[in-house]
């Protein structure tokens, strides 16, 4: 048995003892919860309040704990005895004992089942965020007063608890409703967009309503007043809608669908005047890909972090989305140099995602590109050998490997890096440096960041160049920071760090520096 199976164990055995001798005091408790010396998950499993009787015992020394105990084990032991029991009297004590986290996601779960503490809960949820504010909407979704259900379908998240919302509170009835407001509107489609996904995964095709609500908040679009955050919301699920999972969910439907929310995007930003880079590209590019092959780059609203992937659609079924489950495509460096076909035949891998990877065939025969022997672990929504029109599919790849509007002025410099880089292996080679990749998101526009690794063994240290692109060609940016790693030594090059802090830099043999943002100049 482990350490903390031990101490669960005894503390269950202590607790009991306690529930059943009122001699024992709240002090006496405290005392030897403490001798113990639990660890918080220790106390989680071992405070589970259904295991001991009676009960108000442990309630009353759940108080005490509360009021009085300044060791957040026992804080937490006392939330957890209290959680189903407290009352309204209890609030400033449970609000009080939330000095972490980990205490605030128990404490909102203590809150919200207090008759009449519903607001106070949310207060509190929203002060703490995170995953208290994840707890209380779990909690509240099924709460009969109108303003905490409003909460609610305004925090929804995503995957399950957004369907689960979408739900219960029956959001195709309300949007069916004369009078939708604006703010209805908005949840209704921050809950469409977090089914559609979620940390990656997509639940939207769990939601039975999924069809007509989209369809029917569409159909709402034009009725709202334009507003950047509004636009930005409504890019960000017509990408959806047209190339990611909700495409498999609305089938033909898509078509139609983002035909109209382009209008919509476009008579919005005409009123608005100038709008963010993001919504600009996203809104020129937003079409619905519909026979043969296709690949669409896709880039993400930088809240916080905005990525780019490479979606590659086959007869308006975007693959990895269909495979996986939703997923981020792979970006588009990782797809780009496979796709060009030949007579002879080579496997590529077409997505990857948590260590499982999509594989296919692709050959040219005559006048066809052929994509066949699909391979994956997850063999059950594997696609069918497909063949393309050859000239049509040269084109398409032609016109993604060329088409760069997507990028931005840090995307620029990464791409034009990484290909310098991949095309002359000595330049870090020479130093037995492992060359990593050339990166940048949407959230810093004019920052790529070059990392590598010395040596081509263990142990070894991770290095960084954060260049700066702002206000500069991109192209001459790349030139002149591949021209200073040609002329350099990388190991001790202004501005690289160790990223593996000091130990590994010492490890072998260089210096540690701390991080800084340099321009290339």
């Amino acid at each position: 048995m482990s350490e903390r199976s031990e101490r669960t164990l005894a503390l269950l055995e202590l607790l009991a003892r306690f529930a059943a001798d009122p001699a024992l005091t709240p002090q006496a408790l405290h005392d030897q919860v403490l001798a113990l010396d639990p660890d918080e998950e220790a106390v989680l499993r071992g405070s589970c309040r259904a295991r001991f009787e009676p009960v108000a015992p442990l309630v009353r020394a759940a108080r005490w704990f509360l009021s009085r105990s300044t060791d957040d084990r026992v804080r937490l032991l006392g939330l957890r005895l209290l959680e189903g029991e407290a009352e309204l009297g209890d609030v400033p004590d449970v609000i009080a004992a939330a000095t972490n986290p980990g205490l605030a996601r128990v404490a909102v779960q203590v809150l919200v089942k207090i008759e009449g503490a519903e607001h106070d809960a949310i207060r509190f949820a929203e002060e703490h965020s995170g995953d208290a504010l994840h707890a209380a909407v779990r909690v509240l979704i099924g709460h009969p007063d109108p303003q905490v259900r409003d909460w609610v379908r305004s925090h929804g998240g995503r995957g399950s608890i957004a369907r689960r919302i979408a739900e219960s509170h029956d959001l195709r009835g309300l949007l069916d409703q004369a009078d939708v407001t604006d703010r209805l509107w908005d949840q209704a489609g921050a809950l469409l967009y977090g089914m559609s996904r979620a940390h990656g995964y997509s639940v939207l095709h769990e939601y039975q309503d999924a069809i007509a609500v989209c369809r029917r908040w569409v159909e709402l679009a034009h009725l709202r007043p334009a507003t950047h955050d509004r636009a930005a919301a409504l890019t960000a699920l017509a990408d959806e809608f047209a190339t990611g999972h909700a495409a498999l969910v609305l089938g033909d439907l898509r078509v139609e669908l983002v035909a109209t929310l382009k209008d919509v995007l476009t008579a919005w930003i005409e009123e608005l005047g100038p709008v963010s880079a993001w919504i600009a590209q996203r809104a020129a590019a937003l079409d619905t890909p519909r026979s043969g092959f296709a690949v669409r780059v896709v880039t993400h609203e930088p809240k916080p972090v905005g990525m780019a992937e490479a979606r590659v659609v086959i007869d308006g079924v975007p693959i990895a989305a269909r495979v996986f489950g939703c997923f981020e495509a792979d970006p588009p460096e990782c797809v780009i140099p496979q796709l060009a076909a030949t007579a002879e035949p080579k496997e590529i891998v077409v997505d990857e995602n948590d260590g499982a990877e999509l594989r296919v065939t692709i050959v040219r025969e005559g006048d066809e590109v052929v994509w066949r022997d699909w391979k994956c672990q997850i063999i059950g929504r594997l696609p069918q050998d497909v063949p393309f029109d050859a000239g049509e599919y040269d084109r398409e790849v032609a016109r993604f490997t060329h088409d760069h509007s997507w990028e931005w002025p840090a995307r620029t410099v990464a791409r034009l890096l990484n290909e310098r880089l991949r095309a002359d292996p000595t330049v870090l080679g020479r130093w037995d440096c492992v060359r990593g990749r050339c990166h940048a998101t949407w959230d810093s526009q004019d920052v790529a960041e070059l990392d590598f690794s010395y040596p081509d063994a263990d142990p070894y240290v991770t290095f960084r160049l954060a260049v700066d692109v702002t206000g500069r060609d991109p192209e001459e940016v790349a030139d002149e920071v591949f021209a200073a790693l040609v002329a350099s030594d990388p190991k001790v090059t202004t501005g690289m760090v160790g990223l593996d802090g000091r130990d590994r830099a010492a490890l072998v043999g260089l210096p540690y520096r701390p991080y800084r943002r340099l321009t290339s100049r």
